[in-house]
């Protein structure tokens, strides 16, 4: 888990960002070194409130493919359902 970050003003309009790094070795994979999607606001409260469920979003997306690097995928499912179908049979 990381720190939260903070909204970034951009200079220009003066709408807010969140901005998130990708670790260098999901970059090939996730496509992009940086997620910045826009909070769609000139309201500092507002873009604070609007920023929590964005990067949970984000850590999740980066978690999931860390874990599908590491070949860490949902298997624990397949496996569960396996057994269950063998000792109801």
């Amino acid at each position: 888990m990381s720190i939260m970050s903070s909204p970034f003003k951009h200079p220009k309009s003066g709408i807010f960002y969140f901005r998130k790094a990708v670790p260098k070795r999901l970059v090939p994979i996730i496509g992009k070194a940086v997620f910045k999607p826009s909070l769609n606001t000139k309201d500092l409260r507002e873009a604070k409130s609007l920023i929590i469920p964005l990067h949970a979003e984000v850590d999740n997306k980066i978690v999931n493919q860390n874990d599908r690097a590491k070949g860490k995928g949902n298997t624990f499912g397949d496996f569960g359902l396996r057994n269950l179908r063998v000792s109801i049979a």
